[in-house]
């Protein structure tokens, strides 16, 4: 049954509200008719058991079983002085670094730009943002999936896999947890963030990013696509790849394969 009024759970940090479905046909849908209505405050979070038609980067559906965790957060950044993508840089590096914790330790678990999750170089997480404006107000959605329990294994542009799958001990830890963890982690990234600027972020991202030189190829949305060894990321946040010709390309938006 869904709840309507917020559940107040004690590991939340401060300045969050959470409201928990069982069922939606996607958070961020959610998101957009609390919008509408009026009814959305920042630091608000959708919170869904599954979905119906969960939603990826591009308009790509996102596989949303029960078992996983999938959410939405309201923010209303200052577009003055912080950029909307530079959360994408902030999430994926409290995933990452939950995703850490909770993996064998002898899994390799790495950040791909834009902001994928990867164990073993398979996606266990992905993030959407979406900039939203109503009532002359910004807001920055940001739609988080995590694959805990299970992992799609068909019809993929990119092999998946999930926590349980690399820590059969933890099989039994819930989505508020992971949920809890996760947004306590994101809190100490954003206070970075916010006090030192995205050039730290960025750092640290490089650092649990593909190893440079890695070979990949990266189809722009214009569906041009460049081959080469990777490079980073810049200070803006953009990916830097050294094309098999030579050539040194920066680039700001697009999707990266790895071989």
């Amino acid at each position: 049954m869904n709840r309507n009024l917020p559940v107040t759970v004690e590991a939340l940090p401060e300045g969050y509200r959470l409201f928990e479905f069982q069922t939606l046909d996607s958070t961020q849908s959610e998101m957009k008719r609390r919008m509408a209505a009026n009814a959305l405050q920042a630091g608000d979070i959708i919170l869904a058991a599954e979905q119906t038609s969960g939603m990826g980067r591009q308009g790509r559906h996102w596989h949303s079983p029960l078992g996983n965790l999938y959410f939405s957060l309201a923010l209303q950044p200052d577009e003055r002085h912080y950029r909307f993508t530079d959360y994408g840089f902030v999430t994926a590096l409290a995933l990452h670094h939950l995703v850490r914790d909770v993996v064998s330790p002898a899994a390799e678990v790495t950040i791909k730009w834009p902001n994928d999750v990867l164990v073993e170089q398979q996606k266990i997480a992905g993030i959407l943002l979406e900039r939203l404006v109503s009532a002359e107000k910004s807001w920055l959605i940001i739609g988080v999936g995590l694959n805990i329990r299970h992992s799609p294994q068909e019809g993929l542009r990119y092999p998946a896999t999930h926590i349980a799958a690399h820590n059969k001990e933890n099989n039994g830890y819930n989505t508020i947890n992971y949920l809890n963890s996760l947004m306590n982690i994101f809190n100490t990234y954003m206070t970075q963030y916010h006090i030192e600027g995205f050039p730290v972020i960025a750092n640290a991202w490089n650092k649990v990013a593909l190893a440079l030189g890695t070979s990949i190829s990266v189809r722009t949305y214009d569906s041009t696509e460049h081959t080469g060894a990777y490079a980073g990321v810049d200070e803006s946040g953009n990916l830097l790849l050294k094309t098999d010709d030579g050539k040194a390309l920066v680039i700001n938006a697009g999707d990266v394969m790895l071989p």
